[in-house]
């Protein structure tokens, strides 16, 4: 639905770059690749094309380094289902978002960040928070994925993320509420 509501789909998808800044296990890679795949398949793209495309397109960030490496090779089982190579997946990082240097903007950005409280954040993570704007009060690891992922996207691009909704009514997070709203970043907010 995620990825329904950001309009990745179709043909347009061809040129466009895409993260997960926190993949597990890849569900929503998965998901990525199959229709990046059929987009490629529907423009007649060799598979050479298309592992190439893939490699390039698709970006993703995961800390924990057993996950990160069996998530690799299962997105190469994925690949040989549809009879195509393994790919090296070079813009697949392991390690933290909130440390991570993006080289490039990107059009999308989609995920589900991981919810943790301050006071269980490890310590590489609570020694960055000065250098995040929304760090105010109980902070929470998905609102600072919302401020670092906000600054991967290219002026068109768009984020669509699985959170909880304490940010919308919650007073330390005032000034965030306050940049989405002025800057008019908000299309839409699906609330379960």
């Amino acid at each position: 639905q995620i990825l329904d509501e950001l309009s990745y789909s179709g043909k347009h998808i061809l040129n466009k770059t895409i993260i997960e800044p926190s993949f597990g296990d890849g569900a929503f890679l998965l998901k990525i690749i199959q229709r990046l795949i059929e987009s490629c398949r529907i423009n007649n793209m060799s598979n050479n094309d298309i592992e190439y495309t893939l490699n390039s397109n698709i970006f993703g960030i995961e800390l924990d380094t057993d996950l990160y490496n069996q998530t690799k090779e299962k997105l190469n089982i994925f690949l040989r289902a549809y009879g195509l190579n393994a790919i090296k997946w070079t813009n697949l990082h392991n390690g933290s978002t909130l440390t991570y240097k993006a080289t490039q903007q990107l059009d999308f950005v989609v995920g589900n960040p991981p919810y943790i409280r301050i006071h269980n954040m490890d310590a590489e993570s609570r020694s960055v928070l000065h250098n995040f704007k929304f760090n105010k009060g109980p902070v929470n690891m998905y609102i600072l994925f919302f401020e670092k992922c906000l600054n991967m996207l290219n002026k068109s691009g768009k984020l669509g993320f699985i959170t909880p909704n304490s940010y919308l009514t919650n007073t330390s997070q005032d000034e965030l509420r306050e940049m989405l709203m002025s800057e008019n970043l908000v299309k839409n907010i699906i609330d379960f």
